[in-house]
C-alpha cells in the first residue's frame, strides 16, 4: 500500500475510533461492542488448504496480520479486542463442517468477509496433491475493480471496519444445505491420508 493509501486508512479509522469513543455510533454499536461484561472480541479466522508453502495463503495472512496490528488500538478504544486465528483445512470433511466455498476465505466472527467469489489456476496448492491430480482454483482477491492473488491491505482494512457493525448480533445462519465445491472435493481427494496431517506436498521428499 502506498503512503496515501496508508495515510487514509490510518486517518479513517482513528475517525471511526473517535466517534465510537465518543458516543456517536448509531444503534448502540460501542454498548453492545463492550457488553455487560467488558470487552468483547472480534475474531479474525483464515482458512486456507495451506499455511506454509502457498503463496496466496501464506501473503494473505501476513496481510490480515498487518491489518490486525494497525487496527487493534483503534478497535481498543471501543472496548473491542482484536483476535486472530488461522485454521488449516486438512480434509473434505473439515471443509464441509465450516461450509468453505474456497482457499483462502476470510471471516469475522464466523461470518465469511463478503467479497465477489472469483478463482484462478493456483500451483502451489495444485503441488500440495499428488502426481496426475487435478488443478486446483484458488481464491482471486477484488478491490476496486482490480485482482489480486493476496488480499490487499486496503481491502482488509475495509472489510474489518465494515464487518464491525454487525459482529455481535450472533451466530450466522447454517441452515441452508451446504455441498463442498468440485474444485475442493478433487482437492482432498488428490491427497492420501497421510498427507492430511502436513503441510508439506504429499509427494515431495522429507527434509
Amino acid at each position: 500500500m502506498s503512503w496515501w493509501g496508508r495515510a487514509r486508512w490510518t486517518c479513517l479509522a482513528w475517525v471511526v475510533a473517535g466517534c465510537l469513543g465518543a458516543g456517536c455510533a448509531p444503534l448502540g454499536l460501542v454498548d453492545a461492542a463492550r457488553g455487560a461484561g467488558g470487552p468483547r472480541t472480534l475474531a479474525v479466522e483464515l482458512l486456507a488448504l495451506d499455511l506454509s508453502t502457498c503463496g496466496r495463503c501464506t501473503g494473505t495472512e501476513r496481510q490480515v496480520k498487518g491489518a490486525i496490528r494497525r487496527l487493534r488500538p483503534v478497535f481498543a478504544r471501543a472496548g473491542v479486542e482484536l483476535r486472530y486465528h488461522g485454521t488449516l483445512v486438512r480434509t473434505a470433511e473439515q471443509a464441509t463442517a465450516l461450509r468453505l466455498r474456497t482457499s483462502p476465505t476470510l471471516r469475522v466472527n464466523g461470518r465469511d468477509v463478503p467479497v465477489e467469489l472469483r478463482e484462478s489456476p493456483c500451483s502451489d496448492c495444485t503441488a500440495l496433491g499428488c502426481a496426475g491430480a487435478s488443478a486446483v482454483d484458488c481464491r482471486v482477491w477484488v478491490w476496486r475493480g482490480r485482482e489480486y492473488v493476496e488480499a490487499p491491505e486496503g481491502l482488509i482494512l475495509d472489510a474489518l471496519l465494515r464487518s464491525y457493525a454487525g459482529a455481535f448480533d450472533g451466530p450466522p445462519e447454517s441452515a441452508e444445505r451446504f455441498e463442498l465445491p468440485e474444485n475442493l472435493r478433487k482437492f482432498f481427494a488428490s491427497r492420501p491420508p497421510a498427507a492430511r496431517q502436513a503441510t508439506r506436498p504429499c509427494c515431495a521428499p522429507r527434509p
